[in-house]
């Protein structure tokens, strides 16, 4: 999942025009677990260099209002969060 994930989240973040820190910062403001993210975790995100764990990508689901299963995997039946 992780290269593809990479470009997916980076083209939804190109796409609002944020920064990586503007995401960054709506994850931490809204939706961040008990540890936030930062800003390190998020580029490695990017830079396929690991992947977040189940709370994050929930926040990242969130904060790009999107659903992982109907917009990255294809599933048809998904609803958006």
């Amino acid at each position: 999942m992780t290269l593809r994930y990479s470009k997916f989240i980076k083209e939804l973040r190109n796409a609002k025009g944020w920064t990586a820190q503007d995401v960054v910062n709506r994850i931490n403001e809204k939706y961040a677990p008990a540890i936030p993210v930062t800003a390190g975790q998020y580029y490695a995100w990017e830079e396929g260099e690991s992947e977040p764990r189940a709370g994050f990508t929930k926040a990242v689901e969130r904060v790009f209002e999107i659903n992982l299963d109907a917009d990255y995997f294809g599933f048809k039946e998904a609803k958006k969060p």
